[in-house]
């Protein structure tokens, strides 16, 4: 009896606490904070952190049992490691040089080298392949010489022998996956938004569980949506199509079973990024209608908290995540009869092209009492804090783009938005244009 109990306590801690560790040293990255990714999520989120010795060396036990992609990321560059771990302990080095993690070596996995090895070389092949049909499409004569050798080059590119994926199924299943899926992001005609969809719901209904451990899901149930939306003729159409492709999949898939459920998680989260509500509402009233065990990703998504920036509603107070003013570090410690919490980012085009407006706004409303606070989604340290040095207001960024904190506590959709606030704490007014703004300030 004792034999028995002793082996199923083993087994409850062993699978209540699995665990692994990563370790390595990242040369040129002396006591450096690196976020961790997983990518069995919905989308990428920052699981764990931690920070490099001053030999840039770390050690960190990931708690959690898990098998997927997994990324290494510097805070504030717009750079990551891609590999992929089978819940094993990860050894890893790297150099970094010119903001790029270079000379990567893994050790205990050869799955991992194989995943980073084989995506740097398909990212170098596309590289030189785009460059080449650039160069044949912009300034040489396809009857000349010259043209010809590039062909051949073209030629020779594509026809070079791959590494032989057979002993490692899911890096074979995980580029696959990426190169089929490539080119449905701008359909050209109905017909092929039609065959990109059948492909689609293919791949989501019928691949192995690398789907989910690959992070892929919820980018191919984006891409299905995308599709689906394109084939309504006029604006009017779109949320009726893909209100009726995306029941006819959930159908198909099964909603007791845990693809069917994590599929209908995906879809509500992107119909909540498309500000499609009667489809958000619709398809999170399905879930919650389940009758059967729900999984953790739905349940996730289902327990969210519906954030609603209303007019006349008290605005959620907030940190700014690296200030330096530590008398207003916090929405509600800068006092102002008005103030303006602009979300935005250097990599916005829209932003960019307010931004003179915002100036003008500031330049003129100043006077009667008013605060800007600009809350950047930009993931470039270099490239916020060159842009930002030029703004005359207050400017925060954590580097996490739409996984702030702040970014999802105001659940911002779209950048830019503006959202005004009076000295009470009470939102006035919330609009993607400053001059809109205007009207409410006396």
């Amino acid at each position: 009896m004792k034999i028995k109990l002793s082996f199923f306590l083993f087994c409850f801690v062993h699978v209540c606490f699995a665990s692994f560790t990563i370790s390595g040293t990242f040369k040129a990255l002396p006591m450096q904070k690196i976020n961790v990714k997983l990518s069995n999520e919905i989308k990428p989120v920052v699981f764990t952190s931690f920070t490099t010795d001053k030999e840039g060396a770390f050690k960190h036990v990931i708690e959690k049992d898990y098998t997927g992609v997994i990324v290494f990321e510097v805070p504030g560059i717009n750079v990551g490691l891609n590999t992929f771990v089978d819940n094993t302990d990860l050894v890893v080095t790297a150099s970094f040089v010119d903001q790029k993690f270079q000379e990567v070596k893994f050790s205990k996995s050869s799955i991992s080298q194989v995943f980073y090895d084989y995506s740097q070389s398909m990212i170098t092949q596309k590289e030189q392949l785009a460059t080449l049909q650039f160069l044949k499409d912009s300034y040489y004569n396809e009857k000349s010489s010259f043209s010809s050798s590039i062909d051949a080059e073209i030629k020779r590119l594509n026809s070079i022998k791959k590494v032989d994926l057979n002993p490692y199924p899911f890096v074979d299943f995980y580029f696959n996956t990426l190169n089929t899926i490539s080119g449905f992001e701008e359909p050209t005609s109905i017909a092929e938004a039609k065959a990109n969809m059948q492909t689609l719901s293919s791949i989501l209904l019928n691949s192995p569980i690398y789907l989910e451990q690959s992070g892929l899901l919820s980018r191919i149930v984006n891409l299905y949506i995308k599709n689906t939306a394109f084939q309504a003729d006029i604006q009017e159409r779109i949320e009726p199509e893909v209100k009726s492709y995306s029941l006819e999949l959930i159908e198909k898939a099964d909603l007791q079973t845990f693809r069917g459920q994590n599929i209908l998680s995906s879809l509500i989260e992107w119909f909540k990024a498309y500000n499609l509500a009667e489809l958000q509402t619709l398809f999170t009233e399905k879930g919650n209608a389940l009758t059967c065990t729900i999984n953790d990703q739905l349940k996730k998504t289902l327990n969210k908290p519906v954030v609603k920036l209303e007019v006349g509603k008290v605005a959620p107070n907030f940190t700014f995540p690296n200030a330096k003013d530590s008398k207003n570090n916090s929405l509600y410690s800068v006092k102002a009869k008005y103030r303006i919490v602009m979300f935005w980012a250097s990599w916005c085009p829209h932003c960019v092209n307010e931004m003179g407006s915002v100036k003008q706004f500031y330049s003129d409303y100043k006077s009667k009492d008013l605060e800007i606070i600009g809350i950047s989604l930009d993931d470039n340290q270099n490239e916020f804090e060159r842009y930002a040095s030029g703004l005359p207001w207050k400017n925060y960024s954590d580097f996490l783009r739409w996984e702030g904190p702040i970014v999802n506590q105001y659940d911002i959709q779209a950048t830019p938005t503006f959202v005004l606030i009076d000295q009470n704490n009470v939102i006035i007014a919330k609009d993607s244009e400053i001059k809109s703004i205007a009207q409410y300030i006396k």
